[in-house]
């Protein structure tokens, strides 16, 4: 039990200081008009990801870039 709590408490001071730091906030929502979002979102969030993460986050941006092949030659 004291060991959980040390596991959330440091999890929780990590997590604080990374969305504490000004150049690590969700740029994601300032991007300029005709920007993907969801690729810019999943893109930056990819650097503190786990290599598996990461690999997770590549497979859904390359099932997202076929999706938006597919809607444009069917379009």
């Amino acid at each position: 039990e004291r060991f959980e709590l040390f596991i959330n408490t440091w999890e929780m001071c990590n997590a604080y200081s990374v969305f504490s730091k000004k150049d690590n906030s969700m740029a994601a929502c300032a991007l300029p008009n005709g920007t993907d979002r969801r690729n810019a979102m999943l893109s930056a969030i990819r650097q503190y990801c786990s290599p598996k993460e990461q690999e997770t986050i590549d497979t859904i941006l390359n099932l997202f870039c076929v999706m938006d092949n597919y809607e444009l030659f069917n379009s």
